[in-house]
């Protein structure tokens, strides 16, 4: 789940690689994600242990930003990554993004 702070929930998808470093991960138009960014230096100017990271996520559903879905007590965090376990924002988190319980993992 994608969750754009002040918005809502605004993707579903299933992680599809390990994390690399954002100068070498490849968006589906070969380009890396630090180029797409505008940023493709971005790892360079630091050392190593600072670099940033991203993994590749295949998109099941997303919605605009002006579409984001949420509700008042939605269950949201700033971390980058958490498990959702909030009953309420796991049953609303289903129905909007319409994923079954045998959803595709």
């Amino acid at each position: 789940m994608a969750y754009q702070t002040g918005k809502g929930y605004v993707g579903y998808g299933v992680v599809t690689s390990t994390a690399q470093p954002i100068h070498l991960l490849r968006v589906a138009d070969g380009t890396t994600v630090a180029e797409a960014l505008n940023q493709s230096d971005y790892n360079e100017k630091r050392p190593e242990d600072e670099w940033e990271y991203a993994v590749g996520v295949k998109w099941k559903k997303q919605f605009e930003l002006s579409a984001a879905k949420t509700f008042k007590g939605v269950f949201a965090n700033r971390n980058v990554v958490c498990k959702l376990s909030d009953p309420a924002t796991v049953r609303f988190v289903q129905e909007a993004f319409q994923i079954s319980d045998q959803a595709e993992t």
